[in-house]
């Protein structure tokens, strides 16, 4: 944020427009100063230019986004904006084709788009389909309380838990097994964190 600031002085703009540029976007967002997440807004915005602000703006909105959700979604996880076109693509193509998930349950947890697919999402999702392939668990799991929670909960909770019986899981869990979507009778519970 300093070069930003620093470049706005050296333009001449007085302190109390710079404040007011940077406060003003926010407050937009209904972020204030209060918010715990308000210095992330701060590096979101002083990030990207407003031309590619706006532009990922209407890349959400593409996608169906609303505003009030969009606005709701920066501010519970500002990073949302600071992620490239191709990685916000994808990790929504990849929620609401490949995970079947709605629109609105992913703007409404938008921390699982700072996720890393290939790190977290999908090793998680490729532990609970094969477990469900091998009975251990059923499609009642509640999907995205799975893939929100923490590394340790997980791996307790599915794999350690499962690791004697199906040894593949870990394997899932590492990434060494690929995630091939959940078949139909997988049908899992989306929501209901």
């Amino acid at each position: 944020m300093r070069p930003v600031v620093d470049a706005l002085r050296c333009l001449g703009l007085p302190e109390e427009f710079i404040s007011k540029l940077i406060f003003d976007g926010l407050k937009e967002f209904g972020l204030g100063i209060t918010e715990k997440v308000f210095l992330y807004g701060i590096c979101a915005l002083c990030g990207i230019s407003r031309e590619t602000w706006l532009h990922r703006v209407a890349l959400y909105r593409s996608f169906g986004v609303s505003e009030g959700e969009l606005r709701s979604a920066f501010k519970r996880q500002p990073t949302i904006q600071s992620f490239s076109d191709e990685t916000i693509k994808k990790k929504l193509r990849f929620f609401l084709d490949e995970l079947k998930l709605e629109l609105s349950e992913v703007m409404g947890q938008p921390v699982l788009i700072g996720y890393s697919l290939e790190k977290n999402i999908i090793p998680r999702c490729a532990v609970l389909s094969l477990l469900m392939r091998e009975g251990k668990i059923g499609p009642n799991v509640k999907l995205i309380s799975a893939l929100l929670g923490s590394a340790k909960m997980f791996s307790t909770k599915y794999v350690l838990r499962y690791a004697h019986d199906v040894p593949d899981v870990v394997k899932a869990y590492e990434g060494k097994i690929t995630f091939d979507g959940f078949r139909d009778q997988d049908v899992l519970v989306p929501m209901k964190l």
